[in-house]
């Protein structure tokens, strides 16, 4: 579906209209969350669905917290380097970031039962996970002949100045402003607007975008072993979204001509903030002291979100600078829910002698389910329609693949090692560069009476495919290739 790929990169267009402007991308990064937790699981890369007995499990499956046999306290903290690389027309640029969140934190409660057979114990948790980081700062520059006034000048097509505005605040409104388009009126008294540039100018392009924010749940949990062989748990779910995006364009004539402008820059800020509820169910089943049988279903998360959203732009002319008046600054809010797919996880783990763990979860989940709803409030109605057509047909199922492996060298230290692949998520039917999210683990453990310790490296790697403007010409074409490492500290102590 070619008109999916024209929408999804064409970003500076959407924002003219920004109540118009959800698409597959803010539906994938709303979906797609990977995994929190303790620095145990996140060093064998979350593949803990079926071991349990680690705060880890509420991000997967909660009847691993039935696996408790006494009271945990744990607090998660974690250090994270995340680098972009950029490939825009034949430039290679790479900038980073620095991150230090707070990965989670879980109380969990046991109650034990003396019964001899039946309900041995049951456990209650109030648990805090970090499950998506939007942290990074991309960056991309190079020659170009096409220019962002050329969108803002076809945007204003057929639009009177008068109505600029109103109609075209985010775009074709900032450049007349800044003198960096004209406006002429052709045979059909139809008002055009032109760029400042010569017919032959090349542009050299410079674009910063800068991301902050991440998704956490904040889950309330109760689980219960029965005769020590089947395992249940269930949560409730809240999720707190934060995005912020701070997106930088500028560009410089290479060789002025004729015309008085030299470079312009354009600004836009989007602010996204959500609130989402889900319950999470799960089964743990014993057939043999070696084997662990393991299912979670994740219902569909609903969310409820607000945006508030800016623009400027400044030009720079021979005559001088020409900034934006404070009264043509456009800024606009709008509203409406979302509602993503719901996931479903087997798992099988084996255990050797208390000595080796291994476990594999396959995780099902469809991101071409992904739904955006319009907003209760009557200032915010929409039909969404076409946007979830749209990511109907741009993604796909996938299958999220875990493994995980712990082993004891001795009874207080353990070394661990994983790795997880998740697909990219879209439908193979369209071309694009984009690849899937791989994650390597590895990590070290030591446990002493009722104190614990675990230290976990994480690297995250994914590359994306990115248009700041007419993506039908591959020449405005961005590759970006993220490597993220994450270093993550785990204190646990253990009470009765």
């Amino acid at each position: 579906m070619k008109i999916a790929k024209i929408v999804a990169a064409f970003v500076v267009v959407a924002q003219m209209n920004y109540a118009l402007s959800q698409d597959e991308t803010d539906a994938l990064r709303w979906s797609q969350s990977f995994f929190g937790g303790s620095a145990r699981s996140m060093g064998m890369a979350g593949s803990f669905s079926a071991l349990g007995a680690d705060v880890g499990a509420m991000a997967t499956n909660p009847a691993g917290l039935a696996r408790f046999s006494k009271g945990v306290f744990s607090i998660t903290q974690g250090f994270q380097n995340t680098v972009f690389n950029s490939t825009y027309v034949g430039n290679e640029s790479s900038v980073s970031r620095l991150g230090l969140p707070i990965q989670g934190m879980a109380l969990v409660m046991n109650t034990p039962k003396m019964n001899e057979y039946g309900w041995k114990s049951v456990q209650t948790t109030f648990a805090f996970n970090r499950l998506a980081s939007f942290h990074g700062r991309k960056y991309y520059e190079g020659v170009n002949y096409q220019s962002l006034l050329d969108v803002f000048a076809e945007q204003g097509f057929g639009v009177s100045t008068s109505d600029l505005a109103f109609d075209r605040a985010f775009t074709t409104n900032l450049g007349w402003q800044t003198f960096a388009l004209d406006d002429v009126q052709n045979s059909f008294f139809e008002t055009e607007y032109l760029p400042r540039l010569d017919g032959g100018d090349s542009m050299y392009h410079r674009r910063t975008i800068e991301t902050r924010g991440g998704i956490s749940e904040y889950s309330f949990a109760v689980s219960g072993n029965y005769n020590n062989s089947l395992y249940i748990g269930g949560s409730i779910n809240l999720q707190n979204i934060r995005y912020f995006e701070n997106m930088s364009h500028s560009e410089e004539i290479v060789n002025p001509g004729s015309f008085s402008l030299r470079s312009f820059n354009y600004d836009f800020n989007l602010e996204s903030r959500g609130v989402g509820a889900n319950v999470k169910l799960g089964m743990i089943w014993l057939p043999s002291d070696e084997m662990r049988v393991g299912l979670s279903v994740h219902t569909p998360t609903a969310i409820w979100f607000r945006e508030n959203y800016n623009a400027d732009m400044t030009a720079f002319h021979d005559f001088g600078t020409v900034t934006t008046p404070a009264s043509s600054i456009p800024r606009g809010d709008f509203r409406y829910r979302f509602r993503s797919p719901a996931r479903i996880t087997g798992s099988l783990a084996y255990v050797f002698e208390k000595r080796l763990a291994m476990n594999i979860d396959l995780e099902l989940v469809d991101y071409g389910r992904a739904t955006f709803q319009t907003s209760n409030n009557i200032f915010y109605q929409n039909n969404f329609s076409f946007e979830n057509a749209m990511v109907n047909d741009f993604y796909r199922a996938v299958v999220n693949t875990r493994l995980g492996m712990e082993y004891a060298m001795t009874p207080e230290w353990f070394i661990r090692g994983g790795y997880a692949l998740y697909p990219r998520a879209i439908d193979n039917r369209h071309k694009n560069a984009a690849e899937g999210n791989h994650f390597f683990g590895a990590g070290i453990g030591y446990r002493k009476g009722t104190f614990a310790l675990d230290i976990a490296f994480l690297h995250h790697r994914a590359s994306s495919e990115y248009y700041g403007f007419n993506p039908e010409d591959s020449v405005n074409q961005v590759i970006f290739n993220q490597r993220r490492n994450s270093l993550v500290v785990t204190l646990g102590f253990r009470f009765e």
